[in-house]
């Protein structure tokens, strides 16, 4: 781990100061390399190793030929024999490591760019340009050396980050609440990002130009923009777009953070503490937008302006996304369904698995997720099964042999209720006769269930050991459609 640490240092060395002399970042590129065989020595092949021992002795001789360079006419042509030897030392290790999974891969843009330095060194040099010479030859170096490096700063923050996910799901720990691909996918975007800005930054670094890009940097970000009397930087912009990416994966995912959940997924743990979510959510939304808007430099007035202006849209066309907007607040504060109920609108029946914003989230009995708009659960007739409690009364006909007795009938049925796991234990199970034919009765049975969505489950037990009683016994069984529930 301290290796590593020391690794994840050096690699940002660049970012902590832009103006890092050279050298600096040549010791530092060659002790990562270093490093990193030191942790990788026992992965990598043996003709691998000889690659990679070989480019990290010409890298030290190229740096130390190119330190040492002046107008002496054998120093300047032992300089070019380095840029065509690396450039043939380059093209033969393309060519034998194929794999790009491999520490030694060399990727196509990387080989132009480091072609491009080469040639553009040794045709400096021939024009007597030792200087201007020598730092495209100690780019060039430091570049390839680099590319190395910041792939094994991918990897290592790629293996990392999959040990923890690895940890946490062995211990339950807090990584285990988020999708390791979406996560993964994520870090190493940022991780790849990085990466590019360190390569910009070591290059212009050694061609001596960091002072004109971190010139021309400031001159784009920081002047001064207009759009009628709203004025701004692109580097503020910049900040409040960022706030607001930022913003919305917390609203998003802080129901995760808080509660907790599984792959990405919230656990059933969270139902009753879920009920006042939007509202956190929307004043997260609110507090995000505030800050991106103050740190784009707009004053409270001109967004007063710029709110008015876009009244007259939301009166014209956005009545519905306002309307359910408020009636998802409504929701909230009256309360007639929490997350975790089970309700009834119109053809739609399952459990409210989410309250949003703008609509909520109805799961039914076969798993499919309906988004109902909050301005229709409002209006609408909702029936709420477990409003005042969870369990919920279920109700079916049986027909039972004729040749039975009904009171050792009416045993059985009882035990076959009891007997399962989805039956309240305080309350009666009713049996009453419903008809009789010329050969069977119908009983109608009523009992309570410990959730509605189990009444299904709760019928399917009993039936089986019915099932098996009236077949002991020599007698007929049969069911009919269940009555509606009362």
């Amino acid at each position: 781990m301290t290796l590593k640490t020391i690794i994840f240092y050096f690699t940002l060395l660049p970012l902590v100061s832009l103006f890092t002399p050279t050298f600096v970042i040549q010791g530092a590129q060659i002790l990562i390399v270093f490093l990193y065989l030191t942790l990788a020595y026992d992965k990598l092949t043996s003709n691998l190793k000889k690659v990679l021992r070989a480019i990290v002795l010409f890298y030290i001789l190229d740096v130390f030929v190119n330190m040492i360079v002046s107008d002496d006419l054998l120093l300047r042509i032992i300089c070019i024999l380095f840029n065509v030897l690396a450039l043939g030392m380059v093209s033969y290790s393309k060519k034998k490591i194929k794999d790009k999974t491999s520490a030694g891969y060399i990727n196509n843009l990387i080989y132009v760019i480091f072609a491009i330095l080469n040639v553009t060194a040794i045709i400096l040099n021939i024009i007597g340009k030792v200087d201007m010479s020598r730092s495209f030859s100690i780019a060039c170096a430091v570049g390839l050396v680099q590319s190395f490096t910041l792939r094994y700063f991918v990897e290592m923050i790629r293996e990392d980050l999959n040990k923890q996910f690895e940890h946490d799901k062995l211990y339950r720990g807090f990584f285990l609440r988020f999708n390791r691909e979406r996560v993964l996918k994520l870090v190493l975007e940022l991780t790849r990002l990085i990466c590019l800005i360190l390569a910009v930054l070591v290059l212009a670094n050694n061609l001596q130009f960091i002072d004109t890009l971190v010139h021309f940097s400031e001159t784009v970000l920081e002047k001064k923009r207009k759009i009628g009397d709203i004025s701004f930087t692109f580097s503020n912009l910049i900040v409040a777009v960022i706030l607001l990416l930022v913003t919305n994966w917390l609203q998003k995912n802080i129901s995760l953070i808080v509660f907790g959940g599984e792959d990405g997924q919230l656990t059933q743990k969270y139902n009753q503490k879920m009920t006042l979510f939007p509202l956190v959510r929307l004043a997260i939304i609110l507090c995000g937008f505030f800050f991106a808007i103050s740190a784009l430099g707009m004053s409270m007035d001109k967004l007063t302006v710029v709110i008015g202006a876009l009244s007259v849209g939301i009166g014209l066309g956005l009545q519905n996304i306002i309307n359910n907007f408020v009636s998802g607040i409504i929701l909230v504060f009256d309360k007639p369904f929490r997350v975790g109920d089970q309700i009834e609108l119109a053809d739609k029946k399952g459990r409210v698995k989410e309250i949003g914003i703008r609509a909520s989230v109805l799961q039914t009995s076969d798993g499919a997720d309906v988004i109902i708009p909050n301005g229709d659960l409002l209006s609408g007739r909702v029936v709420n099964w477990t409003l005042s409690h969870e369990y919920s009364k279920t109700s079916f006909i049986v027909m039972v042999d004729k040749r039975a007795e009904l009171d050792e009938v009416k045993q059985w049925i009882t035990a076959a209720a009891e007997s399962s796991s989805y039956f309240v234990k305080n309350l009666d199970v009713s049996v009453s006769v419903q008809d009789i034919s010329a050969d069977m009765v119908y009983l109608s049975i009523t009992a309570w269930v410990n959730y509605a969505a189990n009444a299904g489950s709760f019928k399917s037990e009993v039936f089986l050991n019915l099932y098996k009683k009236f077949e002991e016994e020599k007698l007929k069984f049969y069911s009919v459609a269940p009555v509606a529930r009362l």
